[in-house]
Formats: structure tokens, sequence, C-alpha cells
């Protein structure tokens, strides 16, 4: 059983490859990969861009729970700076299914496999959202704030809404 992101649960309507990896984490029995996450028509938290904006964003939190099995290869690059000093790990650029528990995940970070469960796409409410991103930090000198969950805590699953 293989295929690519947008035939999993909860991954319709969103764009992985144009959104922003914020920051990743992997510890025993989890992975995390914080988004600004690129929302498309149809999906129930889409909004129309503001004026300035190119798209809707959202912050969100791309995780992988009950790991198994995970090896990071190409992480030995940094990441780059955008203008405002905020690290730029890029985007998502595949994100497939390789088998019936098992994914693989590329980007400018390098190359993720790990065995676990199906990943869990979470969008995070709260002061942060939408994000007003509208042009990277790199396209606009730097004026772009990212907004992110602080902490750095892989978060829990929401039980209620369109994705629980």
């Amino acid at each position: 059983m293989t295929g690519t992101y947008d035939e999993l649960p909860g991954f319709e309507h969103v764009l992985l490859e144009d959104s922003y990896v914020l920051d990743i984490e992997a510890r025993p029995g989890a992975l995390a990969l914080r988004l600004d996450l690129l929302l498309l028509p149809g999906h129930p938290e889409h909004r129309p861009p503001r004026p300035g904006e190119r798209a809707c964003f959202r912050n969100a939190t791309l995780v992988f729970r009950d790991v198994r099995d995970l090896h990071w290869t190409g992480q030995g690059t940094p990441p780059s700076r955008d203008a405002d000093g905020t690290p730029d790990h890029g985007c998502v650029d595949a994100l497939t299914r390789t088998g019936a528990d098992a994914y693989r995940l590329e980007g400018d970070w390098g190359g993720i496999t790990v065995a676990s469960a199906p990943p869990a796409l979470l969008i995070h409410p709260g002061p942060g959202q939408p994000t007003g991103r509208g042009v990277s930090a790199r396209e606009d000198g730097g004026r772009t704030a990212r907004s992110a969950a602080a902490g750095g805590v892989i978060p829990r699953p929401v039980t209620s809404g369109p994705h629980g």
C-alpha cells in the first residue's frame, strides 16, 4: 500500500510543497514538524487571503506517533536564515506512504523514513491565526514574522472538529 500525502485522511486540501517548515523535532516514539501550512480552497479552515497575502496559511503540526523506527539522512546542512534571522528549513518537498505503516519525508532538511501510526495534521487555533503569511520573510526582507506554536512540545490530537 503506497501513495501520496493527499490520499491520507486529514490531508485533503493542503499543499505541503508550499508550506514552510518552522521546526523539526524527533524524539523516542514521536516525530513532529511545525509548519506554516498552506490551506487550499475546500479545506474547512480555509479563508480568502487578506490584502497583501498570497494564500491562506495556518500554524500546524505534522505529527507521527507510535514511531518504531526512524532514519534521518542528509541532516548535516544547517537551515538557512531569513533576513530577520529566523531559521528557514524550506518546505516538505514530498510525503509518501511507502508501506502499510511506513512513510518517507523529503526536504531541504534531508530525508526521513519513519515507521509509525499514520500521520496526523493538527491545525492550531490561537493568537497567531491566521498567520498573515502572504509573502515569506525571504521575499519581504524579513518583515514577516513567523508565528509558530511555542515550546517545542508535540501537541496532542484534538478530539473534536474537522480533524479529530
